[in-house]
């Protein structure tokens, strides 16, 4: 049996955020990425600041009422794990994207954390060309997750540069 979701939201959000998927992109503001000591887990600080302002915006004007509003997810758990620590005090959740398998939210936004000084390698969800690829089915769980808006935050001057020829 096919799934259906609602075509209303609880959430009426402002422009540019109010279509169905929005990118920001975040390559005006060079943000860096760099690695968890230990784990070599990334994680991109500008991206955490960006994501935490906007969440930020939209609770304190009324855009998210409760924790079923707004998602955040990371494919790296050492941006997860600031994204969770940056919304300790709101209803916004922020888990990897392995962590929201089975969970939605009326609003995801993606952090893809690439960006400037991270030398070649490309996040693997980028390396796919098949439905069937591990790439795909993580790119399926991050977006389907959500009920109505998807905002995607990324440094696409160097995702650009960075993806292979037969990437997204």
């Amino acid at each position: 049996t096919a799934k259906y979701r609602k075509e209303t939201s609880k959430l009426d959000l402002p422009a540019p955020f109010h279509h169905p998927f929005t990118i920001v992109d975040t390559s005006s503001v060079y943000p860096f990425v760099q690695k968890e000591d230990g784990t070599g887990s990334k994680y991109n600080l500008m991206h955490v600041f960006a994501v935490r302002n906007l969440t930020y915006f939209l609770e304190q004007n009324g855009f998210i009422k409760d924790i079923t509003c707004v998602g955040v997810t990371s494919p790296y758990k050492a941006q997860t794990k600031l994204h969770v620590a940056n919304n300790k005090s709101s209803p916004v959740t922020a888990r990897t994207i392995h962590g929201f398998q089975g969970d939605e939210k009326e609003v995801m936004i993606i952090d893809l954390v690439s960006a400037l000084g991270e030398g070649y390698f490309m996040w693997h969800a980028f390396q796919c060309d098949q439905p069937s690829d591990y790439g795909s089915k993580l790119w399926n769980v991050a977006v389907s997750r959500a009920k109505n808006n998807v905002i995607v935050f990324a440094h696409l001057t160097q995702m650009e540069k960075r993806l292979p020829n037969h990437g997204f």
